[in-house]
């Protein structure tokens, strides 16, 4: 005896293959979409990533200027008014 589903019912067999490729279609289609949805999400996340690269790298040379405080301090006193 041979149990070869093949040979037994070749019509029935050549039927449930084809539902199977259906469901592996609709499954790599699925998967394709995911796919499109997650780079788009990762293409809008760079550049969102890149404008908070470039604010922090202003705000960390501020908070360096900050830190360094002024050049020279000097009294009120000292200062000369902005006529001469």
């Amino acid at each position: 005896m041979n149990n070869d589903p093949a040979k037994k019912e070749p019509a029935e067999f050549e039927k449930r293959l084809a539902q199977r490729v259906d469901a592996l279609e609709m499954v790599v289609t699925h998967l394709e979409r995911t796919i499109q949805d997650l780079d788009e999400t990762i293409r809008a996340q760079n550049k969102q990533l890149d404008v908070y690269e470039r604010k922090l790298a202003m705000l960390t040379l501020d908070v360096g200027v900050l830190r360094e405080g002024p050049a020279e301090v000097r009294s009120p006193e000292e200062e000369k008014p902005p006529h001469y």
